[in-house]
């Protein structure tokens, strides 16, 4: 009779039990670490990205830059293109106006820019992440102008080279909806320019050659395709 009673008891439990799923709450998927349901070959890591920092043209640059994964937290950077005159940086050094007064004309002639950099990735890497870098930058492009003397206008080139050493910090990912990387950085480093100029008013011939270094604050924005 006892037997039979808790019997009775326990069948709405065993009722219950029998009704539910094997399974029950949120099931998290760890797909990097369970290793026997992935198929390498099925996995695509893009390592390179094209790139365009479109914040360089303030500065007179228009170049693209490829960005290619050596390891799955080092990379690599490097960028070629045309170079225009740089009013921000000239402005800042106030080379026109301390050393060439009497400018009525100028031109300038497209020059050419190439830069490389290391990038590491601390955390999260493959192209992604917060990334620290060392960054070298050369420019050279030329200027003409014309300064008025006792026997008329004289074109007086000019030849701009500019040096940046930096260390950058930035901040790159990736977005789905575009396909396309996105990426912000900020950094310190120098600016080390060069420049001569040839000054000839028919009577002498007279050269200018002068280096200014000053401290550099970088910044900018980049969008890149991976690959």
């Amino acid at each position: 009779m006892k037997t039979f009673i808790i019997c009775l008891l326990l069948l709405p439990v065993l009722l219950v039990r029998g009704q539910q799923p094997e399974q029950s709450g949120i099931i998290v998927y760890k797909p990097f670490e369970a290793t026997d349901s992935l198929d390498p070959e099925n996995i695509h890591i893009d390592k390179t990205s094209i790139k365009w920092n479109y914040t360089l043209a303030l500065r007179g640059v228009f170049a693209l830059s490829a960005e290619y994964m050596f390891t799955h937290k080092l990379s690599g950077e490097v960028g070629l293109g045309p170079t225009y005159r740089d009013f921000i940086f000239e402005t800042i050094q106030d080379i026109q106006e301390s050393d060439f007064p009497d400018i009525s004309d100028q031109e300038v002639s497209m020059g050419y820019m190439v830069s490389g950099s290391l990038r590491f990735y601390p955390k999260e890497g493959d192209l992604e992440g917060i990334y620290i870098s060392p960054l070298f930058r050369y420019r050279n492009y030329k200027i003409s102008t014309s300064e008025g003397s006792t026997t008329g206008a004289i074109d007086v080139p000019i030849g701009y080279r500019i040096r940046e050493l930096a260390f950058i910090i930035g901040y790159q990912s990736f977005a789905l909806a575009t396909e396309l990387t996105y990426e912000a950085y900020v950094g310190f480093g120098m600016n080390y320019l060069q420049y001569k100029s040839r000054f000839d008013d028919g009577l002498s011939v007279s050269w200018i050659d002068k280096k200014k270094d000053s401290p550099a604050f970088l910044f900018g924005w980049t969008i890149g395709l991976p690959f």
